[in-house]
């Protein structure tokens, strides 16, 4: 009997299984393509075999569920940033481990800053201030950590284990104004006043042995010292802020011991705080601070998730079905959620099982993503489910269900599957692998829900032909007349009396098209007049009362000096050759003219070397006196071996050969040199397009300079922050390259499947104007353009598929007037478009606005909410005004339906 009633679907002949409850404006089914007709019998066929066999079908996924997910054994966290963002492929990657393999790793770096509690004092020197400095490193220096290593020994770890050493036997390095006084406390207890400072900062002074470091290292001010004002007048020193700067070497042996150690300090800080809070602010950071923050953040969110997705939960529980003793769907709006955390299992398990690794944002975005997916076809289908004729066989109705709706699931099924899957083509990491499972996911969870959710709708109709409770289905009531209210009938009513009519009078009708073309071109406006950002603000990344927070805001108020950046020269052309040195004194003079540079903290050894060779007073060795610009190849090797072991030059005190002997590395025999570098500082990044022009300006630098210079030596520029920003070099063409293969997918799949060229052009507009909204919105909001954001567009297409595919393919499905198809169309889908994944999803995003992380709020409830409401709107109504107004016209081949019930 079923298949002999699903004959009149395929051949076009009315179906008896609607039972009306009132008339709607006549309307028609069109007669269906070849394709929608073999699709319409497939979809019939799985449901009505899922109702036969419903415990089979739930026993089957259960079993693929339980195997898929041993997959998850394998799963591997990636939360290394570098390899999160940046493919190993990758330039700054590769010249990374070059300069570590040569030079070893960046150093561990712990700082702290003082200020005036008045932010509106333009001093804070004071002997007293120095003094405070002096008491908190007395601390620092007597921090002692212990721990066990892999093999049972008790260590036992003190700064000066971890401290970097330029010079052997010469004590660690430290960046501190009492470094001006050699860290000598006698001095500093007795300190009268700041002549002292006075004398080696501007003074006769500045050059002399008692204003160099307690290791004999001339001292740079601005390392020390941040905003500072030279009074030549009355011989003062003016800065707004003290900086204390601890080295530590990046060993992977004692790194345990490094990172308990900085425990300590930040303890010692913190105190500090509370003791001179009266009188100055204390901000501090040290190299584990930002992961601390990044740990404790996620676990403080935890519960803002968790509730987000309780509201969605619970909020689908109670309205899939009706407020009545036996039509309430409860259990399984449930079982309906389960069904998308089973989908995310699975992508998970599989995806861990061909070695593709997971990250935190996976894990915080894809739930989020198939829960909306999920959602919108869970009341996709139970809407129409309830309209179908209840006294047909269940198998019979969930079949009926399936061929009428299933065509239109996997529309946007296959749409977002082929976006997300395309967007792995992309050469980031964290992208690459958030496509791989998104695509799997709703793959999984479109499989599932034809099977079983098709299977769990047809034991809760039979439960309700029984007249069973749902909760408690052993109790059995007498028949019950009437039917209870839902969420879905309130908004049925709505839409067909109030809103279907509204949007269809011709002038509401070109109003909103006309309204949401001028939003979409103020949106471009706003992009390109106002710009956007890249980056991703180290603030944005940290929970709102973190003590970071302080430390990075006094960092771009007051620091004068940026990182340091490396200019590195591969050793593959003999730099001792005579052309070779002038090119090597060229590139040095191009760096100090290089944007972003501060010229005074570049140091070159050529340089140096030179004056050491040519000044009689700082070698004893009798060598004959050179021209500066042509030393003999000969001997150059030689001498520069003896140079790097030289102390500073007694009457040129500025250069000193030990403070380079870890900027050039020769080979094993000291024959030859396999690489050398230039070090100098950026001055003060204090916004992240600053990071990204002073990173391009060093690139441009050597580029230009390999390109103009004969001969060409082989340079690049590192700086520890290269690797992390290296992504936005690239990522506006990785964005444009998503969005464009996300479309293109959806609009090949729409094509195909609608079989119109012209809906499937609507819809790729609403679409494309959904992302260019948000863009705006992006514009003017100031998010910034970050590999977060990218995910969310990507995520955007998807989500917007469910938002306009169903309007479009119920507008094709209907035949009569335009008015009577878009009549039937949000009657028909958009209600279950608006009560499934337009609520629900606000409700979810609506909680993660009181997120403790600014990078939540930003990133996930602003971006949300804007893809949300975008959404909706262009879904539910610029796309039915378009629809009425110039929608594609009905084929003359056609089966009329009269009365079609509202409750489609």
């Amino acid at each position: 009997h079923g298949f002999h009633l699903f004959a009149h679907i395929t051949t076009g002949s009315p179906p008896h299984t609607m039972s009306p409850t009132h008339s709607s404006p006549t309307t028609s089914t069109r007669k269906s393509n070849p394709l929608d007709r073999f699709l319409q019998n497939l979809f019939f066929h799985v449901g009505y075999t899922a109702s036969k066999i419903p415990a089979l079908v739930l026993l089957f996924c259960f079993i693929f569920t339980i195997l898929a997910s041993t997959g998850l054994y394998f799963i591997y966290f990636e939360t290394n940033p570098q390899k999160l963002w940046v493919p190993e492929s990758d330039q700054t990657v590769i010249q990374k481990k070059e300069f570590e393999s040569h030079f070893g790793g960046f150093f561990r770096i712990e700082q702290f800053v003082i200020t005036d509690i008045d932010p509106k004092q333009d001093n804070v020197l004071s002997p007293k201030l120095i003094g405070i400095i002096q008491d908190i490193q007395d601390e620092i220096r007597d921090i002692t950590v212990t721990y066990k290593n892999s093999h049972g020994q008790l260590l036992k770890y003190t700064w000066y284990d971890f401290c970097f050493r330029p010079i052997p036997k010469k004590g660690c390095m430290l960046q501190s104004l009492t470094e001006y006084y050699q860290n000598n406390g006698t001095r500093i207890e007795h300190l009268p006043d700041l002549r002292h400072i006075w004398d080696c900062i501007a003074g006769t002074k500045s050059l002399s042995e008692e204003c160099r470091s307690s290791i004999g290292v001339p001292m740079y001010d601005k390392t020390v010292l941040g905003k500072t004002k030279i009074l030549y007048d009355t011989e003062q020193i003016q800065a707004k802020a003290a900086f204390t700067t601890y080295l530590l070497n990046n060993e992977p042996e004692t790194n345990i011991g490094a990172k308990l150690w900085e425990l300590e300090y930040v303890q010692i800080l913190k105190r500090a705080q509370q003791k001179y809070k009266d009188e100055y602010r204390i901000s501090f950071s040290a190299e584990r601070s930002v992961e601390d923050a990044l740990s404790s953040d996620m676990t403080r969110d935890v519960p803002i998730i968790f509730a987000s997705y309780l509201f969605m939960f619970l909020y689908v529980a109670a309205s899939l079905g009706q407020l009545h003793p036996i039509r309430s769907r409860i259990f399984l709006g449930f079982a309906g959620i389960v069904i998308v955390i089973q989908s995310v299992l699975i992508s998970g398990g599989l995806c861990s099982f061909i070695g593709v690794n997971a990250t935190l944002i996976i894990s915080e975005v894809i739930p989020f993503l198939i829960l909306a997916i999920g959602v919108d076809n869970m009341f996709i289908m139970a809407n129409a489910l309830d309209n179908t004729d209840e006294k047909l066989p269940v198998p019979e109705r969930v079949g009926l269900m399936l061929s009428q709706v299933g065509t239109s699931m996997m529309l946007a099924s296959l749409s977002e599957f082929l976006a997300f899957l395309l967007g792995s083509l992309t050469k980031m990491p964290a992208v690459q692998a958030f496509c791989v499972f998104a695509a799997v996911a709703i793959l999984v969870n479109f499989l599932l829900q034809i099977t079983a959710f098709a299977a769990l709708l047809s034991i809760d109709a039979r439960r309700v032909n029984d007249h069973r409770l749902e909760l408690e289905p052993w109790i059995k009531l007498p028949a019950l007349r009437g039917k209870g209210l839902s969420i879905s009938d309130l908004v049925r009513t709505g839409m067909e009396r109030f809103y279907a009519p509204l949007i269809t009078i011709p002038w509401v009708a070109i109003g909103i098209v006309v309204f949401f073309v001028l939003l979409t071109a103020l949106s471009l406006v706003a992009v390109f007049v106002k710009g956007l950002k890249m980056g991703l603000d180290q603030v944005n990344a940290l929970p709102k009362d973190n003590y970071l927070i302080d430390y990075f805001q006094d960092q771009r108020a007051f620091l004068d000096l940026g990182p340091p950046v490396y200019f590195v020269t591969r050793g593959n052309k003999d730099i001792a050759q005579e052309e070779n040195q002038q090119a090597f004194l060229d590139l040095f003079n191009k760096i100090t003219r290089t944007e972003y540079i501060d010229q005074q903290s570049a140091a070159s050894w050529m340089n140096d070397f030179h004056q050491w060779i040519t000044n009689p007073e700082c070698q004893n060795l009798n060598k004959q006196w050179y021209d500066p610009g042509h030393l003999p190849a000969e001997h150059f090797t030689h001498w520069l071996s003896e140079f790097v072991n030289a102390d500073c030059c007694v009457l040129a005190p500025t250069i000193c050969g030990f403070r380079y002997k870890g900027d050039i590395k020769f080979n094993k025999n000291h024959t030859d040199i396999e690489a050398t570098r230039i070090m100098a500082q950026t001055t003060t990044l204090t916004t992240q397009d600053d990071f990204i022009r002073s990173m391009t300006a060093a690139y441009f630098t050597t580029d230009h300079w390999e390109n103009v210079t004969q001969p060409h030596l082989d340079s690049f520029p590192y700086s520890v922050y290269y690797v992390y920003f290296a992504q936005y070099m690239y990522l506006p063409s990785v964005a444009a390259l998503n969005g464009i293969i996300a479309s293109a997918a959806v609009a090949l799949v729409t094509l195909l499947l609608m079989a119109s060229p012209s809906s499937s052009i609507f819809v790729m507009l609403a679409i494309f104007m959904i992302d260019i909204d948000i863009l705006g919105v992006m514009a003017l909001a100031g998010i910034y353009v970050n590999a977060l954001s990218v995910v969310n567009l990507i995520m955007g297409i998807g989500i917007s598929v469910e938002f306009t595919v169903h309007i479009a393919k119920a507008f094709l499905q209907a035949s009569g007037t335009h008015k009577q198809r878009v009549h039937y169309a949000l009657v028909t889908m958009g209600t279950s478009v608006f009560s499934g994944i337009t609520i629900t999803k606000f409700l979810g995003v609506t909680v993660l606005h009181f997120a403790y992380s600014s990078i939540f709020e930003i990133y996930y409830f602003r971006m949300y909410l804007c893809i949300v409401v975008f959404g909706a709107l262009h879904g539910l109504v610029f796309l039915p005004a378009l629809l009425y107004l110039v929608g594609p016209m009905e084929k003359k081949k056609r089966t009329s339906i009269s009365n079609v019930p509202s409750r489609i």
